[in-house]
């Protein structure tokens, strides 16, 4: 029995009148990612600041963000994203880093697998994306006619965005024609 090899080993079998040739037993690199980064560039309208995040899959992003992930890897030939409607195979800018951005319109989960020419791996990592929908905005105008004065309105309103807003105008237009005002 050899347990957790690291390294080639030679080995031999014998009994008390046998002995065999010697053996390798040769140990297979696997392929593996050692870390990776996520840099999330968000949308202007968020005004949030663009960042890199390291070794952290599971993500919660407002909707439009552009996600770039870069993975080192050790001893790998292919590493693949799989969403829930497709298999994506990752450029390797060089031996052993490889990249791939995309931009998602609703949450999913992925996996990263890796491969090289002696292993495919097993083993995957799973993660998810949640996105923060854009809520639109929300305008709400009330019109009062003053109690004394029959042709004088007044109005009261609300906005409200989940992100701000930067200018809000307030145009009417006066229609002659009778005792008719429209705003």
């Amino acid at each position: 029995r050899f347990n957790k090899l690291q390294n080639n080993i030679l080995f031999q079998i014998t009994t008390d009148d046998f002995r065999t040739r010697e053996y390798e037993l040769a140990v297979l690199p696997r392929p593996i990612v050692l870390n990776f980064e996520v840099e999330l560039i968000y949308p202007r309208y968020t005004r949030k600041t663009n960042e890199v995040l390291e070794n952290t899959g599971d993500l919660i992003v407002p909707y439009g963000t552009l996600i770039q992930w870069k993975f080192y890897t050790r001893d790998t030939r292919e590493l693949q994203l799989r969403f829930k409607d497709k298999t994506q195979k990752l450029e390797q800018k060089n031996n052993n880093t490889f990249t791939y951005a995309g931009s998602f319109r609703e949450g999913q989960t992925y996996s990263i697998t890796t491969y090289n020419e002696y292993l495919k791996n097993q083993d995957s990592l799973s993660y998810a994306i949640n996105i923060i929908p854009d809520i639109y905005p929300l305008i709400t105008v009330e019109e009062f006619k003053d109690s004394v004065y029959d042709k004088r309105l007044y109005f009261k309103g609300m906005v409200k965005d989940d992100y701000g807003f930067k200018k809000l105008s307030f145009n009417y237009k006066i229609l002659r024609g009778g005792d008719s005002l429209t705003p």
